[in-house]
């Protein structure tokens, strides 16, 4: 589920400022008072942000809230089970619209905004609830969809439902175990509950699958690693294991590789507290910057003739390095059989 945030200038035409998950607005802090539609009982519920549709702005203060008011989280009637439509009491009416003044003055930080909730194909629901019951209608059609079981598990977590999310990740997972969305939407719960111990192999999945999620945004996919690689190396008491999945690249590599093909071994040095560098190595595991191990290609054919016009790239010193390796010059001979006769 996703928020589209619209302009909130009283009758705007203005278009969507931007889209974002609902974790990334502030919840109401103390909870409100609400009447379940379908059996007309009150109480009090912990709603998440409030959304307030944009046609309530461009129409004016003459038009009613109550229809235009939809939650980000996921709560049902203690009743009936009902999951809305939810009727405002004269208090909450009241303390929503100075929200709203509020919010259209440019306060930030309150748990209010104009926008819409959509799901991932675009449909709009006031509540988590009509979410859940649309993409569970999709999932009956697609029972072994992984991507579906994501999207049902993104509504409870983003709705403050960890524990069904778990269930709904664990569901793609089982599905797709190479969906690294999935592995790493699970880890993240099972971090947030305190079980780290058992969200470890699924951040391992994350690195090792990661690189084949381009489907996803690239920021998106850094955050994963960034999180996953974080979360290994302050789990694992051998810190090597964080960078498993990238010496199983590497012996891709060489395995894949001809045997006349040389290969070039890169020595770096990264300081992880820097953030440069903590983005340098994130990316390796996207595929996007080398493994140090990695193919050279071919052996660089130099022709006979423009042999004696070769010239070095690299300042070689005698007794620097072994006769049978890789000239450093990058003319794919021997040294022995290059810069090494001088």
């Amino acid at each position: 589920m996703s928020i589209v945030m619209h302009p909130a200038r009283t009758r705007s035409e203005g278009t969507p400022r931007r889209i974002s998950t609902p974790s990334e607005f502030p919840g109401c802090q103390a909870p409100l008072d609400l009447v379940c539609g379908a059996c007309k009982k009150r109480g009090r519920y912990r709603v998440g942000t409030v959304v307030v549709a944009p046609e309530f702005v461009k129409r004016g203060p003459d038009e009613s809230i109550d229809a235009h008011v939809g939650f980000t989280g996921y709560f049902r009637c203690r009743r009936c089970d009902a999951g809305g439509p939810w009727e405002l009491t004269n208090a909450t009416r009241s303390r929503l619209l100075a929200l709203l003044v509020l919010y259209a003055a440019g306060v930030e930080d309150l748990p209010i905004l104009v926008g819409e909730a959509r799901t991932f194909d675009g449909r709009s629901f006031r509540y988590p609830t009509e979410s859940e019951a649309h993409v569970k209608r999709l999932i009956a059609t697609e029972p072994d969809r992984a991507f579906l079981w994501v999207r049902l598990a993104n509504i409870y977590k983003h709705g403050g439902r960890d524990d069904l999310a778990e269930g709904a990740f664990r569901r793609a997972v089982e599905l797709d175990p190479e969906d690294a969305e999935a592995h790493a939407c699970l880890a993240d719960v099972l971090a947030c509950q305190g079980r780290r111990k058992k969200a470890v192999p699924h951040w391992k999945a994350v690195l090792q699958h990661v690189s084949a999620a381009t489907h996803l945004r690239r920021e998106l996919r850094l955050s994963m690693v960034s999180e996953a690689l974080g979360g290994l190396l302050d789990e694992l008491k051998d810190p090597n294991e964080a960078f498993e999945a990238l010496a199983a690249r590497s012996r891709t590599a060489l395995a894949d590789r001809p045997k006349d093909e040389p290969l070039v071994l890169e020595l770096r040095n990264w300081n992880l507290s820097d953030p440069h560098d903590w983005e340098q190595v994130c990316a390796m595991f996207l595929g996007e910057l080398p493994c140090p191990l990695r193919r050279m290609g071919p052996p660089m054919r130099v022709h006979p003739q423009r042999e004696q016009n070769h010239v070095r790239t690299l300042p070689v010193r005698e007794g620097d390095i072994p006769r049978n390796a890789p000239c450093p010059c990058g003319s794919g001979r021997k040294y022995k059989k290059c810069c090494g006769r001088e």
